[in-house]
């Protein structure tokens, strides 16, 4: 157990390995975020009804199914890190957008925007096994996940105490700055690979 662990832990020494991990933990932090309180956020902070944020809700867990075909295959013919960047960078208007808005029509297209968020996973599990020998492939991904879920788990509490302390946009706010810098950060990964 003892060497899978180091094995596994060896993979964060491959520097690209790294930033995708850590653009993953972002991409983590502000789809827990999403599922854990855009309900009560919409409700609590914007005064919309159950109806409309049931509908808003349904927009944003379910869009990603029906963009991930489109985004994978989009994924496949250009560089994964430009398309995640483009992705992370509208979950990062939208995210900033949801702030400042009071109509539902807005929350809705941000709603189905915010998805793009879920839409990156895929991209970052094909660009992963893309870079792993194919022997030992699966324990390496699994090992990864297993970090992400465990550095992510904390994500609830955090949003949950900050919306306590200073309100619902503060929180949301400090999603979108942080998918601004994560959209920065993998961007400049790309150019530095095209020069």
């Amino acid at each position: 157990i003892k060497e899978r662990f180091v094995e596994g832990i060896m993979i964060l020494k491959d520097k690209e390995i790294l930033l995708i991990f850590l653009v993953n933990l972002a991409l983590t932090f502000a789809w827990l975020g999403y599922m854990s309180f855009f309900p009560t956020y919409l409700i609590e902070g914007k005064m919309f009804s159950q109806m409309e944020t049931s509908i808003a809700l349904a927009v944003l867990a379910t869009a990603g199914i029906f963009l991930k075909p489109l985004i994978g295959e989009i994924s496949d013919r250009y560089n994964k890190k430009m398309i995640l960047s483009i992705l992370i960078l509208l979950s990062a208007l939208a995210t900033f957008l949801l702030v400042y808005t009071y109509s539902i029509v807005v929350v809705l297209a941000m709603s189905f925007i915010l998805a793009f968020t879920s839409a990156s996973f895929p991209i970052i599990s094909s660009y992963l096994t893309g870079r792993w020998e194919e022997k030992g492939r699966g324990g390496k991904l699994g090992f990864y996940r297993t970090m992400v879920i465990l550095t992510g788990s904390p994500t609830s509490a955090i949003i949950g105490i900050s919306a306590s302390k200073y309100g619902f946009d503060a929180p949301f706010l400090a999603i979108a700055l942080i998918l601004f810098v994560t959209s920065f950060v993998i961007f400049s990964s790309f150019i530095k690979e095209k020069c």
